[in-house]
């Protein structure tokens, strides 16, 4: 598997990945962010 391959699918589940998480914000309101930290 060559590196710019593994960039390329890297990035898209990124993308994949970011989008979900704008999704789930959008539907419940932001309650337990202080939890991560």
């Amino acid at each position: 598997m060559r590196l710019t391959d593994f960039l390329q699918e890297f990035g898209e589940s990124v993308e994949e990945e970011k989008g979900r998480q704008a999704k789930m914000k959008a539907n419940k309101p932001p309650c337990k962010g202080k939890r991560h930290r």
